[in-house]
């Protein structure tokens, strides 16, 4: 049995697309890995001051022995966490210089707060002992505070007896530290 070219060659065009189609084109193999992912986020805490603290902790003219001066605008103080602070708690570290005029002083335990995230509390609170007075050293406020709290201050100045006349100025300094950093 004698084939025509025409077959012969229809039937090796077969034979190739046959064989063709059995060779395994994925047959290679690529390498899989793993790899770590790490990142480290770090802590951030940002507070905005009202304007007030701007102009100062002010107690206007004083006379000697007296106690519980109020500040100037006083409640209107305001220290508030921003929204983008990301840790759990968070806390204002305060402390004061000294209040001089020239080489007289009045010391900071004459100088006082008190603070609170209720400012109707914090308004109606006006016994003594509520009051913390400043140190030389950075203090936290009581109170874990996270993101969007808001903090009302009072501010209090005892002159003491005899204190001497002239016009005295200190420095004050609040941070927003996470909890424990004070």
């Amino acid at each position: 049995m004698e084939f025509s070219t025409e077959l012969k060659i229809v039937g090796l065009v077969f034979l190739l697309l046959v064989g063709y189609s059995s060779i395994n084109v994925n047959s290679y193999k690529t390498s899989i890995t793993t790899s770590a992912s790490s990142a480290t986020v770090s802590e951030y805490v940002a507070v905005a001051f009202a304007t007030y603290f701007t102009s100062g902790i002010n107690f206007g003219t004083v006379v000697p022995n007296t106690i519980g001066n109020n500040a100037t605008n006083n409640s209107l103080f305001t220290v508030t966490f921003s929204a983008d602070t990301n840790v759990a708690t968070a806390e204002v570290c305060v402390n004061s210089s000294t209040i001089t005029s020239g080489g007289n002083i009045i010391t900071q335990g004459n100088f006082s707060y008190n603070s609170s995230t209720n400012q109707t509390i914090l308004n109606t609170t006006e016994l003594r002992g509520s009051y913390t007075n400043f140190t030389s050293t950075s203090t936290a406020i009581p109170g874990a505070f996270g993101a969007n709290s808001v903090i009302y201050w009072r501010f209090k100045l005892d002159v003491p007896d005899a204190q001497l006349a002239g016009s005295y100025a200190g420095t004050t300094y609040f941070e927003g530290v996470s909890s424990g950093a004070c």
